[in-house]
């Protein structure tokens, strides 16, 4: 009895965790890109008269004033990524873990991607597309 209630719920669970990750995927991609837009955004209003960067790491996405990232800054916005995702790769002009976005305009030199992967299958991901007008795009 205590066997078929087991089978019964895995067999009911594994697709709820299977949409749960994926969901997680998405909605972490989608947080990555929000990013990128709000310090975008920031950089073209000079909100407190500074430009704006996102820097990321394996399991965070902060966003930073200034014209470089400093871990220790009281203003960085930490965000940190769900549990069940990470970034795998960032693939940016110049190298590195930063974009930068130039005041006035917008735009930005670290141009590239950023790939985020479900830590339960590498082969399920979403990549986050940088341009040089700092417009980005996830797919």
């Amino acid at each position: 009895m205590i066997a078929i209630i087991v089978i019964i719920a895995v067999l009911v669970i594994n697709p709820f965790t299977g949409f749960r990750n994926s969901q997680a995927l998405s909605g972490t991609a989608e947080e990555i890109l929000s990013a990128l837009q709000q310090a975008r955004v920031k950089t073209l209003t000079a909100e407190g008269g500074s430009q704006y960067g996102v820097h990321f790491s394996s399991s965070q996405v902060v966003v930073f004033a200034g014209a470089a990232y400093n871990a220790s800054s009281p203003s960085n916005q930490n965000i940190n990524l769900s549990s069940v995702v990470s970034i795998s790769s960032v693939n940016l002009a110049g190298g590195g873990s930063d974009v930068i976005f130039q005041k006035l305009t917008g735009i930005t030199g670290q141009t590239g991607t950023v790939v985020v992967q479900l830590n339960s299958d590498a082969t399920k991901t979403k990549t986050i597309t940088i341009n040089g007008n700092g417009i980005s795009d996830v797919n």
